[in-house]
């Protein structure tokens, strides 16, 4: 790929709560970890660079709260 295209590329993500696309770096990425009694849970990855499979959330509130809520990571 031209190294010119690729210099303005912004990664887009999606919402998994509210499904609006943003970019990358607007939204907060989530990263199920096992604890050690063995539960698996989401946790927060504030620095976005965690091994496996992420789930993105918007900044609003509402999915914040509905996130709790949320199962599709269980999957």
């Amino acid at each position: 790929m031209h190294k010119a295209i690729r210099k303005n590329h912004t990664p887009v993500r999606r919402c998994v709560i509210c499904r609006t696309n943003l970019p990358k770096s607007e939204l907060n990425r989530y990263v199920c970890i096992k604890t050690e009694s063995g539960e698996i849970k989401p946790v927060l990855d504030e620095e976005q660079v965690m091994p496996g499979r992420g789930y993105y959330i918007c900044n609003s509130p509402e999915c914040e709260k509905r996130f709790a809520k949320f199962r599709g990571w269980r999957k």
